[in-house]
């Protein structure tokens, strides 16, 4: 009996090294991305965890007429029989500008459950002199969360942030990294010199 426990206890754990050495995200923004897409891919990676393959995606649509628009899509894709089938769509639009922070694009198993989980930044009419509006998006078991913030330029206004109430039901963790990757940002915006908090 005890032998027995024993392979089975190896073969476990030679399953789980197994399964987690297959995890990996690799940045394909300048590769073949294999799914359709309308405008410029601006990010683009592909990841195994075990759900299975998996494509991450952003575009962005410049429009002129008969109006000044750009939008922003951000698409997450599995692979089911060899066909990448969508998983999630977002989309945003401003009159002015849609910044991507690529830098805080992270996918990564916070609850170390072998699903892996994805985070993304971008800014809204940067340039339109009012203040910035950004946008922390989170994707948790095709959830979604958002963390807002809004960087004042003008004295008469102020410095907001909040958190959607997706984020009651994910587990502290996702909350906690969103807050991270929104204070990176904050902090990059700070040193610019910019004034957070008026």
């Amino acid at each position: 009996m005890r032998l027995k426990y024993f392979f089975v206890t190896v073969a476990a754990s030679l399953f789980l090294q197994t399964s987690r050495a297959q995890m990996f995200v690799k940045n394909i923004l300048h590769d073949k991305i294999p799914v359709s897409y309308t405008g410029k891919a601006i990010d683009a990676y592909e990841y195994r965890d075990k759900a299975g393959l998996h494509i991450y995606l952003v575009t962005k649509i410049k429009q002129d007429k008969p109006i000044n628009k750009v939008s922003i899509f951000g698409f997450a894709y599995t692979s089911i029989n060899g066909v990448f089938v969508k998983d999630w769509e977002i989309k945003d639009f401003s009159d002015d500008d849609v910044l991507l922070y690529y830098e805080h694009t992270i996918i990564v198993d916070v609850d170390k459950d072998g699903i892996y989980e994805t985070f993304f930044v971008y800014e809204l009419d940067p340039n339109m002199g009012e203040g910035s509006n950004w946008k922390v998006m989170v994707h948790y078991k095709n959830i979604k969360a958002v963390l807002r913030a809004h960087i004042p330029e003008l004295d008469s206004d102020n410095y907001t942030e909040t958190m959607d109430k997706s984020f009651d039901t994910m587990p502290v963790p996702i909350k906690k990294i969103a807050k991270s990757v929104w204070d990176g940002v904050a902090k990059e915006e700070h040193l610019r010199g910019t004034s957070l908090y008026k």
